[in-house]
């Protein structure tokens, strides 16, 4: 039952990492377009 927790919380916080990882992307290439 822990290990669920943990694999849980890990794969939540790989997710916010990723999408954060994108929309700092998306955020350079508008700020190149300018």
């Amino acid at each position: 039952m822990v290990a669920r927790i943990v694999i849980e919380s890990v794969i939540m916080v790989f997710g916010i990492t990723i999408a954060g990882y994108f929309i700092g992307k998306l955020f350079k290439e508008a700020e190149k377009e300018d």
